[in-house]
């Protein structure tokens, strides 16, 4: 019962559930390294040295979404930078970022941002040019 009670306790800790476990940060490196990459994260488990549940539930645990979530948060992000900073359209960051089709990825997108792509692209495109103040008095 003692040890039981040791386990959860190290188990409920929050000082361990920081996110800097090796293991993950290794994943963290490894997703921003492959971003515009679609990740088989039963593979990047294996290459870990784990297997697929524990590294997910690891993950998890460290993190406070799954592996995939934070992967395809990344892409999403990646998007949106695609979308502020160059002239690519949908289709063409979509396939950049292996969405399985620009429907799937716009789907995303709006899930995540409240916009679609194109409708992100033009608030962007406000946001960033301001036009100039006139100084009269």
């Amino acid at each position: 019962m003692e040890l039981t009670g040791i386990a959860l306790a190290l188990a409920s800790n929050p000082a361990e559930s920081r996110g800097d476990h090796p293991l993950v940060e290794q994943a963290r490196r490894m997703f921003q390294q492959r971003v515009e990459d679609v990740i088989d994260l039963h593979e990047l488990a294996g290459s870990l040295g784990v297997s697929y549940h524990y590294f997910r539930q690891l993950f998890k645990r460290e993190t406070g979404v799954a592996p995939y979530q934070y992967h395809l948060a990344q892409r999403l992000e990646r998007a949106q930078t695609l979308l502020a900073q160059t002239t690519m359209n949908v289709k063409e960051i979509a396939s950049a970022l292996h969405f399985h089709d620009p429907y799937h990825f716009s789907k995303l997108f709006k899930a995540k941002t409240g916009y679609c792509p194109t409708e992100w692209r033009r608030a962007q495109a406000h946001v960033s040019w301001s036009p100039p103040t006139s100084r009269r008095r």
